[in-house]
């Protein structure tokens, strides 16, 4: 309200109407046209700050919309790489062990058939070498225990 009485004041002066006022109506009707025009300038100028308020709050909606949607797209890739590993460690682990217990049957039958003999030790070394050479895909206490059984 100061302001527009400021442009309103301003508005007179500036037509020269306060000095050249004879009557006592000319300047109420300067200052009510001051007050008029000073209400639609700062009801104008706050129109544009609230315009340029929501543009930038919508602006900055938009920016976090696409990096949560950005975010998503890159966990939903992060979950089905990790689904991918897993079954591929499980079907790998799977692998191991049938791979290791035909091998396992296989020497038992063998020192079962010739006895106490020199090459049980070779089928021990056979066993360790298959389960180094899948130490990838087995589990840490899978391959202790079978460091213990292979000893």
């Amino acid at each position: 309200m100061a302001a527009s009485a400021v442009v309103a004041a301003s508005a007179v002066v500036a037509c020269g109407s306060a000095t050249t006022a004879t009557s006592t109506y000319v300047p109420a009707l300067f200052g009510g046209l001051g007050s008029i025009v000073g209400a639609i300038i700062a009801g104008s100028a706050a129109w544009l700050v609230s315009s340029a308020n929501r543009a930038e709050e919508h602006q900055r909606d938009a920016l976090q919309r696409e990096e949560e949607r950005k975010r998503d797209v890159l966990q939903r890739a992060f979950d089905s790489a990790g689904s991918h590993m897993a079954t591929l460690s499980f079907d790998k682990y799977v692998e191991f062990c049938e791979a290791y217990a035909k091998l396992y049957r296989t020497s038992l039958v063998e020192i079962f058939r010739l006895g106490p003999c020199k090459e049980a030790i070779a089928y021990s070394a056979k066993l360790s070498n298959l389960r180094s050479g899948w130490v990838l895909w087995s589990t840490v206490e899978t391959d202790a225990a079978l460091k213990r059984f292979e000893c």
